[in-house]
């Protein structure tokens, strides 16, 4: 599956309607949405925020992510966690994105789809962003 997704892509950046995705990946545990939901005291949601803008702020600068008018993003892991679990890292990662100043808002103006595919042939505990900027058409 994820290979024909990958076939599609390169298929709509030749006909230049989006441009050659921006690959970040983050290898390592991670939390689910269900753990930060189901914690007990704002500090600890707090501290897992910090510590995910922190990194992932320095994985977007060391991938140069330039500033992007408008994007979609593939999502494609490979976790003991649900697809619908993963959501929570994908927030953190497109408020950094944000707070890098790589995109304005992560409104619908901006910010215009999201794919999350579980994927076993990736490293357990490995989570690959793919950023999907969009052509800017007249």
């Amino acid at each position: 599956m994820i290979e024909l997704i990958f076939r599609f892509l390169s298929l709509l950046a030749k006909f230049n309607i989006v441009e050659t995705p921006i690959k970040i990946v983050h290898k390592g545990a991670f939390p689910s949405f269900n753990d930060i939901y189901e914690s007990k005291h704002w500090t600890t949601r707090y501290n897992l925020t910090q510590k995910y803008h922190k990194l992932f702020a320095i994985l977007i600068k060391e991938a140069a992510v330039p500033k992007i008018e408008k994007f979609s993003l593939l999502l494609t892991f490979n976790s003991r966690h649900d697809v619908d679990n993963i959501i929570a890292m994908e927030k953190f990662f497109t408020d950094t994105l944000v707070k890098c100043g790589c995109i304005a808002k992560d409104n619908t103006k901006v910010f215009k789809a999201l794919h999350i595919i579980h994927d076993n042939k990736l490293e357990m505990n490995e989570i690959d962003f793919y950023i999907i900027p969009h052509k800017q058409h007249d």
